[in-house]
């Protein structure tokens, strides 16, 4: 009764995405003790998202948010969100070809904002359940409220070599689902969509059996990203929402997606 008179009061629990269609389509935003699956194939932008999605909560927002990159140093996570910020690409970035006084300002002040904000970046190259648990622990001791996991494959299970790829994932995918529960943390995880996607028609949503060695049972959202090009020009770009525990699923939720700041916005203006 609590947290629906709060909730009236726009004082509830829900974490704004920073998306309003997004946050609209899932009643609020993401929800402590949830797992949220972002999933595509290589290439098509699930670390955008999930930086994306760092970016309006934890700077934007100041929700505070850890973001475990398995697959990137955490140099080059900054670099991708300081391209997301200012707008100057991420190779100019790490090349140091920053075009006059105005850029640099414009890179020192996301370098502030980035510095004096909520989110924390774990870029330890290899990480287990028990592992993540206790480094969630300290994290939520300090106040972080948002999990990101980049990505599902790269976490290990401690389970048998011969255990099966699909049992391994699941495995994983389940424990940080207790992970949510234990600690009361939204928790997001990229996860891989299947090759045979690959050759479907443009405007075809996928389904959650397109998930690569499933893992989606634990999920309380699945967001599949879409986009509709040609080349290197990007049509169209939608996330379609697969599953929904507390909401509409089968839904698209149109977006932006600047290929070259690796960032998703909202095709909503508010």
């Amino acid at each position: 009764m609590e947290a629906s008179e709060r909730a009236a009061n726009n004082q509830g629990i829900a974490i704004s995405t920073g998306y309003p269609d997004l946050d609209r389509r899932l009643n609020g935003g993401f929800y402590p003790e949830d797992l949220i699956i972002i999933a595509a194939r290589p290439g098509e932008g699930k670390t955008a998202l999930l930086l994306s999605l760092a970016a309006n909560i934890a700077i934007k927002n100041g929700v505070k948010m850890a973001v475990f990159s398995l697959e990137m140093p955490a140099t080059q996570v900054v670099d991708r969100i300081i391209s997301q910020m200012t707008g100057i690409p991420v190779g100019s970035i790490r090349n140091g070809r920053i075009n006059g006084e105005d850029q640099w300002n414009l890179y020192y002040d996301a370098v502030g904002k980035i510095a004096a904000s909520e989110l924390m970046i774990d870029d330890s190259p290899t990480l287990s359940i028990p592992e993540l648990r206790q480094k969630v622990r300290r994290l939520v001791e300090q106040g972080v409220k948002v999990i990101g996991v980049d990505q599902l494959s790269f976490i290990s299970a401690e389970m048998d070599p011969r255990t099966p790829e699909h049992v391994r994932l699941n495995a994983v995918a389940h424990g940080l689902k207790t992970i949510a529960r234990e600690f009361g943390v939204v928790v997001i995880l990229n996860h891989q969509m299947n090759r045979g996607t690959e050759g479907r028609g443009s405007f075809e949503d996928p389904t959650l059996a397109d998930l690569e060695q499933a893992g989606d049972k634990p999920a309380s959202v699945v967001l599949f990203i879409r986009h509709k090009r040609e080349g290197e020009v990007y049509q169209a770009t939608w996330l379609y929402i697969a599953k929904n525990r507390d909401g509409a699923a089968g839904v698209r939720v149109s977006m932006v997606f600047l290929a070259e700041r690796t960032r998703f916005e909202s095709s909503v203006r508010v």
